[in-house]
């Protein structure tokens, strides 16, 4: 051996580079990324070169357990349990630990293991931000069932914690785990006007169906939260769904107006919809004027100005009742690019210069480093500012 290199040099590309590497965590965010794709030979590679340790296992707030399980790396997870001799500690130093990320993707054959392999008891299985059953609920019935039979989980569990399982399961479209929750813990309507709303902000129209026959919901369960389901439902701008909800529930021109729903309409693009809720419930200009500038500025950070403008033509709004966001409301049209919406504000609002020259240099300098350089040209010279900087 060369005796300027001291020590064996690996023929893979990725391990040369890394031979050389003076930072250290370089070696362990290569190792990690390893797991992650689950290639075992350059990881086996990796820990020889190297020399690394059960330590080194855990890299900036995760594991190469955990990375592999979430991924579905069985055979990956075997050798790292029983290379670097891991313990339940090891298992348990992570806060959302391995067996989170096996249920998270749904792998029953690696949840079985990791059970069974590191001895992990009913409080493993209770803990993490959003529960380990509630993670299972998330993909399928399998590692759920099973976690609930073994483990012996009860009603609470599925309730605990903020989002339930029931809620999980709906907005991530899994009716049939659903049905099961709802059927295996004996789950009440109370539990599931909180799921509702999961429903509504996911726009499952069936699953919504199901709920409000099977718990008998009413509109009181309708209006629990304080994001009003209508408002969930208009976000997503499904017609259908909220003519159903507004007939199932009788909902109310006094509920449009408290969950904001024509005003998500408008900032969101959902033009029809805006145009049927202003029908179905009379509303007033007293009703958009509240809301206005906000559609205004979110119509402009999404590009749906249509709505915007239909919103101002309908309920004959002026610059008065939009002026405190017009500064905003630019700065987001400016900084994405969106040349269009800025005429169109100065054409529908009759601007002067006075009223776009608040923060036009922050608006300019951020279309510019942006690219927009169209964009703050025509910004600089509207207000008659200064450049705000050199192109």
């Amino acid at each position: 051996m060369d005796e300027a290199f001291p020590f064996y040099l690996p023929p893979e590309p990725e391990l040369l580079v890394l031979a050389f590497a003076a930072d250290h965590a370089e070696v362990l965010k290569e190792f990690h990324e390893t797991c992650a794709r689950g290639q075992l030979h350059l990881a086996r590679r990796l820990a020889a070169v190297f020399d690394l340790t059960a330590k080194n296992t855990h890299f900036a707030n995760t594991s190469s357990l955990g990375l592999a399980c979430k991924y579905g790396r069985f055979e990956l997870a075997h050798w790292l349990a029983d290379h670097f001799s891991l313990t339940v500690e090891d298992v348990r130093a992570e806060k959302n630990h391995a067996l989170c990320h096996a249920c998270e993707g749904g792998y029953l054959e690696l949840t079985r293991w990791l059970v069974g392999r590191f001895g992990l008891t009913v409080g493993d299985a209770r803990t993490g931000e959003n529960f380990v059953f509630r993670y299972a609920c998330s993909t399928g019935q399998g590692a759920a069932r099973w976690l609930a039979g073994h483990f012996g989980l009860t009603a609470e569990d599925a309730r605990s914690c903020h989002n339930s399982a029931l809620r999980i399961a709906i907005e991530n479209g899994h009716q049939g785990v659903a049905r099961w929750v709802a059927d295996r813990f004996g789950l009440t309507a109370e539990d599931a006007s909180f799921s509702l709303q999961g429903a509504c902000m996911s726009d499952r129209l069936g699953t919504a169906r199901w709920l409000t026959g099977r718990f008998r919901l009413t509109v009181d369960d309708a209006r629990t939260d304080y994001n009003s389901i209508l408002r969930d439902v208009c976000s997503n701008g499904n017609l259908d769904f909220a003519c159903w909800l507004v007939g199932r529930f009788g909902l109310t021109a006094e509920d449009a107006r408290t969950g904001d729903a024509l005003f998500t309409t408008c900032a969101y693009g959902c033009l029809g919809l805006a145009r049927w809720l202003a029908a179905r419930f009379d509303l007033a200009p007293a009703d958009a004027r509240a809301h206005a500038n906000c559609a205004l500025r979110t119509a402009c950070r999404y590009g749906n100005l249509r709505p915007a403008r239909w919103l101002a033509d309908r309920f004959g709004l002026a610059a008065e009742d939009a002026r405190a966001e017009l500064n905003d409301a630019q700065h987001l049209a400016s900084s994405r690019g969106r040349l269009g919406i800025m005429n169109v504000l100065v054409v529908r609002f009759c601007l002067t210069p006075a009223d776009m020259r608040g923060g036009n240099h922050r608006a300019a300098r951020e279309a510019r480093d942006r690219g927009h350089r169209a964009v703050a040209r025509w910004l600089e010279g509207f207000t008659g500012l200064p450049p705000a900087g050199s192109f």
